[in-house]
């Protein structure tokens, strides 16, 4: 995907949650999420450089 919807819908995590196991893998799963927007992103990127 190459834009940021997903963000914003990974952003609902429940912060009653800090010290539950389940609050950690949400966390985790958004952080790898997210890393793989911004390799998408740079990638993106790199594509309209390259058309410059």
């Amino acid at each position: 995907m190459n834009d940021l919807t997903l963000l914003n819908s990974d952003l609902d995590l429940d912060l009653t949650l800090l010290d539950d196991e389940a609050f950690t893998a949400d966390l985790v799963a958004f952080a790898e999420k997210l890393e793989q927007q911004w390799h998408e992103l740079l990638a993106e990127q790199s594509t309209l450089l390259a058309l410059l």
